[in-house]
């Protein structure tokens, strides 16, 4: 028997289609709390899972997917605590006649979608985009986050940048901010095809090459710089990593906890970062 207040974390690698819609049909309250994904129909399948008088309330994050198609959801900024506990609160004590409007509201989405009239659409969609695309040299790249701020652009107008041209910027500023990315930039990221958490667990495990190391250490000892190292991983892994390097600061969980390091003239000589 749980106790009231109980949290169930309940973590299974693969759940079947007739699972989920057992699962859907027994909840009041569904909340999608993702901070970046791909396609995700589960918000869909509990929508059509909780229907009539027994409707459920929907919780999505504004980085979700399916956030700008599910107009009955309540939507969510998940980086805000506050935000997040009030909705949840405002989902669980909703009246039966908003709950029934605003699943209706989405149901017929979700019943005039199909997988057919949705290919069909994206065929349409890419089919628009080769038109207008008429150089090879033009790859298209991914901006945002989800499907409510994502957008595919082409970069025909950019173009590397010139090293003479970038040292010759940076030796004229006074203060400068560098912003790096872990995986994919200061060590590569496997080409093997993986799932994203895998992926991340891979470039984790890699050794941090000595030359880039230094190249870190140099950065962060001159007091005009504030160098940050960006990821999407743990803070504990991050500091095991990089914490020895005097000054450097850290984004972990994409920019969910961060930690901004002293410049070496803020620094008492021999002191660390805490």
């Amino acid at each position: 028997t749980l106790a009231p207040r109980s949290v169930v974390l309940v973590d299974v690698p693969a759940i079947s289609l007739a699972q989920r819609m057992a699962i859907w049909a027994s909840l009041k309250v569904a909340i999608f709390s993702s901070l970046r994904e791909g396609v995700n129909t589960y918000p869909l399948e509990y929508v059509y899972a909780r229907g009539g008088e027994h409707a459920g309330v929907v919780v999505l994050s504004e980085f979700c997917s399916t956030a700008h198609v599910l107009n009955g959801a309540l939507r969510v900024n998940v980086w805000s605590s506050d935000e997040l506990c009030n909705t949840m609160l405002r989902a669980l004590t909703m009246s039966a006649a908003e709950r029934i409007a605003r699943q209706q509201r989405d149901l017929i989405f979700v019943v005039t979608n199909t997988t057919s009239s949705w290919a069909e659409r994206f065929f349409v969609d890419l089919k628009t985009v080769g038109a207008h695309t008429h150089k090879e040299d033009e790859p298209p790249m991914s901006i945002g986050f989800g499907l409510a701020g994502f957008r595919c652009v082409g970069m025909g107008n950019m173009r590397t940048l010139e090293v003479t041209d970038v040292l010759a910027a940076y030796r004229k500023t006074v203060r400068r901010a560098i912003f790096v990315d872990w995986g994919g930039t200061l060590v590569p990221n496997d080409d093997t095809p993986m799932t994203p958490s895998v992926a991340t667990e891979q470039y984790a495990r890699r050794s941090l090459p000595r030359a880039t190391h230094h190249c870190l250490e140099e950065l962060c000892n001159d007091p005009r710089n504030l160098v940050m190292v960006v990821s999407g991983l743990e803070a504990n892994i991050m500091e095991q990593v990089f914490g020895g390097l005097p000054g450097i600061s850290l984004a972990a969980e994409h920019g969910l906890l961060f930690k901004i390091g002293s410049p070496p003239r803020a620094r008492a000589p021999g002191a660390r970062d805490r």
